[in-house]
């Protein structure tokens, strides 16, 4: 046996019994939920959840940004529900505009501030709280939830599950601290539709994995996968052209949840640029 894969096996063992249980406590959770033993608020107003089944970077912040804007320009006013992961807003709920502190609201609701003009995005682990003030003082015509699939505390019309390839292999992953899901497979009969971050030779390539592993919850898939538009020097926040690149070493720094994924894009960015030109 390969003495490299000899430490993992040690730890899978200890890490199970931890998974068993804490997959257990999210099926009984979900559970009370649908039993509606734990009470649930339904808003007033269609809501849009996006979310994902495991921890790291499938695209949830790019796509409510899509999501956002696309309702905004069919003449509706959205509000977007967000838990403000890592934000310390100084009062509660907490909208975000463009000269947020990042410390007070997160990099990610800023973001969503600044590529979604005249949108409200509401920092507030209480969705329920935010929603309802929303209600009060905005008067919006669309909830989108941020990160909302695990959170049940508010009924949604429509959940959108982002997943990615790693994701298609179920069988190769486990349930928090064992693996990177936050709750079982099945957990993904909740969901309405399926989003495959995936660039479309991927999506072709798993036809077999995606018929095996997600017709069985009878709902539609799509595919996307997030496109590099151009460089953006941030000293200035101008486009930058890429023969600025050009005979210059430079290094690749990404904060995202899949790193590698971002490194792909990157790679895909400057090789249609190099043939472009």
């Amino acid at each position: 046996m390969d003495s490299n894969k000899q430490p993992f096996k040690m730890f899978k063992h200890l890490l199970f019994p931890l998974s068993f249980f804490y997959s257990s406590l999210m099926n009984a959770r979900n559970f009370l939920y649908q039993k509606h033993i734990f009470k649930s608020w339904r808003p007033p107003i269609f809501c849009i959840s996006v979310g994902n089944l495991s921890v790291g970077g499938t695209g949830k912040t790019s796509l409510c940004v899509w999501i956002v804007n696309w309702i905004k320009n069919l003449g509706f006013k959205p509000v977007v529900l967000t838990r403000g992961y890592g934000s310390h807003p100084p009062y509660l709920p907490y909208v975000v505009d463009e000269n947020s502190d990042v410390r007070h609201c997160g990099d990610e609701p800023l973001m969503m501030v600044l590529k979604c003009k005249d949108v409200h995005v509401i920092v507030d682990p209480n969705r329920v709280r935010g929603a309802k003030w929303a209600i009060d003082n905005l008067r919006p015509d669309v909830f989108v939830l941020d990160d909302g699939f695990q959170h049940l505390k508010i009924k949604r019309d429509l959940d959108l599950v982002l997943l990615s390839s790693k994701d298609l292999k179920k069988e190769d992953d486990y349930v928090l601290p064992l693996g990177r899901r936050r709750e079982d497979w099945m957990s993904l009969k909740r969901a309405h539709a399926f989003l495959l971050n995936v660039y479309p030779e991927e999506f072709l390539s798993l036809k077999e994995v995606i018929k095996n592993n997600l017709f069985q919850f009878n709902v539609p898939i799509f595919s996307f996968y997030l496109d590099i538009p151009h460089l953006i020097k941030v000293s200035s926040w101008q486009n930058t052209p890429l023969k600025e690149l050009e005979g210059k070493r430079y290094l690749l720094i990404s904060g995202l949840g899949n790193p590698l994924k971002f490194e792909k894009s990157a790679k895909r960015f400057l090789k249609a640029e190099c043939v472009k030109h």
